[in-house]
């Protein structure tokens, strides 16, 4: 994503904060803080048309249109990138592309998230912290935005693990490509993944996240019952369907922070 605003820094440089002036903060909000490009949610003890009220009365000075500029999807570059730095583990992630927020596909992907490092119950998880004992932190992730999706694999270990480490995640990608998942690993991340959506709704902070962002991506509100009907749609076969979309050589990007002189592997092959 290099070149793309996806890829950059969101705290900026050293020099590009220090050479913000006050007018470049004004700009900003004129731009950007308008009607049009505001979400207010509020959840919790209160009455409806009371905040009403009380919101109409405080933003009722807005005016004008969020000006965006155009930006395209960005391309993703393949390939193998180390920053060497004295730490006492290697940190790296791998990733490829993944399903947007607005992608139907984003649900199957969830579930193949979970399955492979999303939980304690993971293969990733069992496979090199449970087993070999290789890494105490490794995890899958993905970051869904609007028009596209980042699907990751972290881990960190020392560095004579890094090689082993990167093995058993690519023989993973590679399993699952080929052998696809069982039933009961599909009925397993579904309850998993089901669970936490109910559990994380027990915070009023949550419940508020959801509806803002269910009114940002899809202009309204969207019902556990809504995404437990989509999960419940997957199956074994869209699984692998996915995967293969997805987990590409021509996507796979390898990133490592650590000791070392150079990668441990010199490319990434399914």
């Amino acid at each position: 994503m290099a070149g793309h605003p996806l890829g950059e820094n969101i705290l900026g440089t050293e020099k590009s904060v220090a050479s913000l002036k006050r007018k470049d903060i004004l700009s900003y909000r004129e731009r950007f803080y308008t009607p049009d490009n505001i979400i207010i949610c509020a959840t919790g003890n209160l009455w409806h048309w009371s905040m009403v009220g009380k919101i109409e009365k405080a933003f009722k000075h807005l005016e004008g249109k969020a000006k965006f500029p155009k930006i395209s999807n960005p391309k993703i570059n393949r390939g193998i990138k180390l920053v060497t730095r004295k730490t006492e583990q290697v940190h790296f992630c791998i990733g490829t592309r993944s399903a947007s927020q607005l992608d139907n596909e984003r649900y199957a992907f969830v579930i193949l998230d979970n399955i492979l490092g999303g939980s304690m119950s993971s293969r990733l998880f069992q496979e090199i912290r449970e087993k070999r004992g290789l890494a105490y932190s490794v995890y899958s992730s993905i970051a869904p935005f609007k028009n596209c999706g980042v699907f990751y694999v972290y881990a960190g270990c020392n560095k004579e693990h890094v090689e082993e480490c990167l093995d058993v995640i690519l023989n993973e990608f590679r399993n699952i490509l080929k052998e696809g998942i069982t039933k009961a690993e599909l009925k397993r991340a579904k309850e998993f993944v089901k669970g936490s959506l109910v559990l994380g709704m027990e915070s009023t902070s949550s419940r508020m996240s959801w509806i803002a962002r269910a009114e940002y991506y899809y202009g309204g509100p969207l019902t556990i019952a809504e995404v437990f009907e989509q999960i419940d749609k997957v199956t074994v076969d869209t699984i692998i369907e996915i995967a293969s979309k997805y987990i590409s050589e021509k996507y796979l990007t390898l990133a490592l922070l650590g000791d070392l002189n150079e990668s441990p592997v010199k490319e990434l092959k399914l």
